[in-house]
């Protein structure tokens, strides 16, 4: 090694132990010398020294499960606070467009699936409806989006109203 800080004897002993998991070489050569190696430095030196370590020293072989992987069908609330599904492997789906899906079959394109309630949290299908995204945007906006569901209904039939008229002014076509 070139590092001039480490005896002969020091030397000898870190390349007898470098085909172990990082983790174990700091451990070792600290408790024997009293000297704490980074694994930065660990994987340096067995690159220059060409050597392979016995584990995979932290990475996953194909076809490993980690232990905290979560099973098919698990939930979360993320910071967006929305509900997640997981629906296959690493597949995550937000809750109320996979409940959509289930009971409507699959959204179209230009489409979102919004909440009566303005709950992002009660994704019960009675409280979920399919919206044109232009008209989302438009009820957003104005602030049609209420706690109440019925009062939501008729925010959303306001904007689909402004926004065909918008496009109807705009020599657009109305889907």
């Amino acid at each position: 090694m070139k590092n001039r800080y480490y005896t002969d004897e020091q030397k000898k002993y870190l390349l007898s132990i470098l085909n172990k998991p990082s983790r174990e070489v700091i451990e070792l050569f600290k408790n024997k010398y009293n000297i704490e190696l980074t694994q930065t430095k660990v994987r340096d030196y067995r690159k220059y020294y060409k050597i392979k370590c016995d584990t995979n020293d932290g990475h996953f072989k194909k076809g490993h499960i980690p232990k905290n992987t979560k099973p098919k069908n698990y939930e979360v609330v993320y910071t967006d606070g929305y509900k997640w599904k997981k629906v296959g492997n690493n597949h995550f789906i937000q809750k109320q467009r996979y409940i959509w899906e289930k009971y409507n079959g699959k959204i179209p394109k230009g489409y979102n699936v919004c909440f009566l309630d303005h709950n992002p949290l009660n994704t019960d299908i009675d409280n979920l409806i399919l919206v044109k995204q232009s008209v989302k945007m438009i009820a957003k906006n104005r602030g049609l989006f209420t706690k109440y569901k019925d009062l939501t209904k008729a925010g959303l039939l306001v904007a689909e109203l402004i926004d065909k008229k918008s496009k109807l002014e705009r020599g657009m076509k109305w889907d």
